[in-house]
């Protein structure tokens, strides 16, 4: 029998927001000079906190001998949408007397841009970004701080996001953890929610 969940831990990115304009932003930018493999590459060494994305673009950038301005590609990258309707059933589920925190890798910059302007702080009890933690999905030592930190049992813990190794890695310690198809939007994540009982409708 699953252990009732206390702690729901939630992705951002393909979760609770998504940037529906990010290819094709940077095919705009790069045509056929750069593949999109090549630059989601890019932004990974700053996800700790230790490297700045835009000096990584702007190398990245030079070494390719590129006309394009890294301000513009930060742009793109930095750009989100919010689901609809994701804050009503984060508020939800927190009514319920379970406790909601975003689990997110970030870079700083794109990090410090959503803590101003997404408001997740008046629908969750908390966030870890990974760049304030300076350790990044699916390192075990970033589901290991969390739960040290909020003294929370992994069976009574759920834990969802849409990258397969974050999930296993989350569940090699224990934490009952969701693969979420990041398509199925709002109505996907109602679906995971009310097959835990954390919201009634």
């Amino acid at each position: 029998m699953i252990q009732p969940i206390a702690t729901l831990l939630l992705d951002a990115d393909g979760v609770t927001q998504h940037n529906p304009n990010f290819a094709s932003g940077m095919e705009h930018l790069f045509g056929d000079r750069a593949t999109l493999t090549e630059i989601l590459r890019l932004e990974p060494p700053s996800l700790d906190g230790t490297a700045d994305l835009r000096t990584v673009i702007t190398l990245f950038v030079a070494d390719k001998g590129l006309d394009v301005d890294p301000d513009a590609v930060l742009a793109v990258w930095h750009e989100t949408h919010t689901l609809l309707g994701v804050f009503d059933l984060l508020d939800e589920v927190r009514r319920r007397g379970v406790r909601v925190y975003l689990a997110t890798n970030q870079q700083p910059r794109r990090g410090e841009r959503m803590i101003a302007e997404k408001g997740y702080e008046l629908h969750t009890d908390g966030a870890f970004y990974s760049y304030q933690m300076g350790v990044a999905k699916p390192d075990p030592r970033f589901f290991r701080i969390i739960l040290d930190e909020l003294g929370c049992e992994p069976r009574a813990t759920l834990f969802i996001d849409d990258v397969a190794e974050n999930v296993e890695t989350a569940r090699a310690l224990g934490i009952e953890a969701v693969l979420f198809d990041r398509d199925s939007g709002t109505t996907g994540l109602r679906a995971v929610l009310l097959g835990y009982g954390l919201i009634t409708c």
